[in-house]
């Protein structure tokens, strides 16, 4: 279980790989949010029902999730925790960022790189307050 901490931070990366690569497809139309906004909606949705399955440690009280990045110990690596304060800050960030990812695909005035440097920013949040 403690594998679904890490893919708070995937999955914002990936969909910011992707959303960068947007820019070097065609849009079919001046209105509408072409690729990058709708992988970054997803992304955001996905990030969201990620927090699903974890609830248990952010509601009950139970003890944290942590997972070792890159396999190192504690002192010298870095640990992702997941415990009742971590989820409900990761899911009011993430409420944040889908509606103003929400408002910016509907205004449908953004460039691609928008919404790779969006989800960068996503990625920080989650990294800050997985850390």
């Amino acid at each position: 279980m403690s594998e679904l901490v890490i893919l708070l931070l995937v999955v914002p990366l990936a969909g910011a790989v992707v959303a960068g690569l947007g820019a070097y497809l065609p849009r079919r139309s001046e209105r509408g949010p072409g690729l990058a906004g709708v992988v970054g909606l997803v992304s955001l949705a996905a990030c969201l029902a990620l927090l699903i399955p974890l609830a248990p440690w952010g509601l009950a009280g139970r003890e944290p999730l942590v997972y070792p990045v890159g396999g190192w110990g504690e002192p010298v690596g870095i640990a992702l925790y997941l415990d009742a304060l971590a989820w409900t800050s990761s899911l009011v960030g993430l409420l944040v960022a889908f509606c103003a990812l929400l408002f910016a695909v509907a205004e449908g005035k953004h460039v691609p790189r928008f919404y790779f440097f969006f989800l960068l920013l996503v990625l920080g949040m989650e990294g800050v307050i997985l850390t």
